[in-house]
């Protein structure tokens, strides 16, 4: 009778076993951890507003103060409201990189431009005629780039080539080369007669100045980082998560337009690649805008997405198709076949 009891304990008993396995069904299937809401088209485009918005404040080196804060407050609710993974500003924001990154390339220009000029006047007057001879001067927008056979390229604001170089360059336009040759003829006219090409001493007042903004500069970004730190912090806490909508999940299913035209897709938001002296960002926004910025250089234009493909409208009419792949927070730019191209740009 003993051995009996212990070979069938009464948790065992067939009466019991139905009723428990009901009442575990019904919690796997009601409990908030097995069941997440899918928000819907347009919760999803405003989540990836708020998203896309955030990046922006935390990049945008042209936005106010004010306009900045703002933006992170707003976007900082709408994440909490919708049930969805806290973005705040962690370690240096990407203001700050972008500043740092500007400086280094800015360094490395400097340092190009003493070597070419320290070229440019070294040697015997037929070595100075064949480097001056082959340099290439090209006026792109703003920027003067002076290209030697042998050399790192130079691009130069403008001002900078007037100060450096002593000429007046108001004529340089796209296609003007006689402007251009009125300058190599000057670089020609001080080598025979054996006068120094280029102000080295203002290259040194100018990077000198360039320091002094950078340290004026970090100090300024250091506090605003505070504030979108705070700014950030005080919106979450005051904002509570809509009942139901606790780990929801964005409705990106499709790469599409919705119904206001905006795009609905995971590729929008701002991507970054860094390497010493070199900041690029590709932003794509919600509207159908989009840019590509190196460094202080920026592209701007339209763009399409269809799936994994993307068509991009530039202001002068023309159009380039390319393909992408994201892999968690990276992004892959790919070949038709989706073979992946080029180094991968990490979402900001």
């Amino acid at each position: 009778m003993f051995l009996k009891i212990i070979t069938r304990p009464a948790f065992m008993k067939p009466n019991l076993i139905i009723p428990l396995l009901f009442v575990i069904s019904i919690l796997v299937t009601y409990h908030p951890a097995f069941s997440q809401k899918l928000l819907s088209e347009q919760e999803t485009q405003w989540v990836i507003e708020a998203k896309s918005n955030l990046e922006k404040a935390y990049s945008d080196p042209a936005l106010p103060e004010q306009e900045r804060l703002q933006m992170i407050a707003r976007s900082a609710r709408t994440l909490k409201e919708y049930g969805q993974p806290p973005e705040p500003l962690t370690g240096e924001s990407p203001l700050r990189r972008l500043m740092e990154n500007n400086y280094e390339a800015q360094k490395g220009e400097f340092l190009n431009l003493n070597n070419l000029i320290n070229e440019l006047n070294k040697g015997v007057l037929q070595r100075k005629m064949k480097l001056i001879n082959e340099m290439q001067i090209d006026n792109i927008s703003e920027q003067i780039k002076f290209i030697v056979p042998g050399f790192a390229p130079v691009s130069l604001t403008k001002d900078l080539v007037s100060t450096i170089f002593e000429v007046d360059i108001s004529g340089f336009s796209g296609g003007q080369r006689t402007a251009i040759q009125e300058m190599k003829k000057k670089f020609a006219a001080l080598a025979k007669a054996e006068k120094t090409i280029g102000n080295l001493e203002a290259i040194k007042k100018i990077e000198k100045e360039a320091a002094v903004k950078l340290d004026k500069d970090r100090e300024e970004v250091i506090i605003l980082e505070g504030k979108m730190k705070k700014t950030y912090e005080d919106a979450a806490a005051g904002t509570s998560t809509f009942k139901g909508y606790e780990n929801s999940k964005l409705n990106l299913k499709n790469n599409s337009n919705n119904n206001n035209g905006q795009i609905i897709s995971p590729l929008v938001g701002t991507w970054v690649f860094t390497a010493p002296g070199f900041y690029v960002t590709h932003r794509y926004n919600m509207d159908g805008t989009s840019s590509f910025r190196v460094n202080k250089k920026q592209n701007d234009f339209r763009y399409e997405v269809s799936g994994n493909e993307i068509t991009y409208r530039y202001p002068d009419g023309k159009t380039k198709v390319m393909y992408f792949l994201i892999e968690g927070n990276q992004l892959f730019y790919t070949s038709k076949k989706g073979k992946k191209e080029g180094h991968p740009l990490t979402r900001q």
